[in-house]
């Protein structure tokens, strides 16, 4: 396991390298920073990273806090992913763009603080489990989950711009401050 992690944070640093960026001094802890991009098709480093995180090559589900902290991150295309785990984008405070078609569950703090997201689109999500989804995400406007059957406690905290809900099949929003 030890020679894979290795392996894969060669990967990992010569896929950015390869995007032109300069890795001059960077360690690994300082790779999510250089990270402007990610796909899941085509063999990039996506499959690189979750094979870090968990040992797998699927981006069926993304591991608890796998780009937390990712502040360069602006976008991301996992169409094939279904779960996400806790906190996934927390803080990733540059991303704009996420397309996640087929996310049927959601964790804790999966968006949580992800400030520059404006708009969410998650047409086969049926539950938001967990608190603080959505916590903090300032500039988010919009949110499309013409599925989901349940959003948990907390969920749009302190998402103050948000004007545009789609929730149409809701049964259950757990506790009372879920718009707080």
């Amino acid at each position: 396991k030890l020679n894979k992690i290795k392996s894969c944070k060669e990967d990992i640093k010569q896929a950015i390298i390869d995007k032109g960026v300069d890795m001059t001094g960077i360690s690994l802890e300082g790779y999510a920073t250089k990270i402007s991009e990610i796909q899941s098709e085509g063999g990039d480093y996506l499959d690189m990273i979750i094979n870090m995180s968990t040992y797998y090559s699927t981006a069926a589900y993304i591991p608890s806090y796998a780009f937390a902290y990712c502040t360069a991150l602006q976008s991301v295309n996992l169409p094939n992913c279904v779960k996400t785990g806790m906190g996934v984008f927390s803080s990733c405070t540059a991303l704009q763009s996420v397309n996640l078609p087929n996310v049927r569950t959601t964790d804790r703090y999966t968006f949580d603080n992800c400030k520059s997201l404006q708009s969410v689109d998650l047409p086969n999500c049926n539950i938001l489990s967990g608190q603080n989804t959505f916590n903090s995400c300032t500039a988010l406007q919009s949110v499309n989950l013409p599925n989901c059957v349940e959003i948990c406690n907390y969920c749009f905290q302190d998402c103050y711009n948000l004007t545009t809900v789609n929730l149409p099949k809701v049964i259950t929003a757990q506790g009372q401050n879920t718009f707080k």
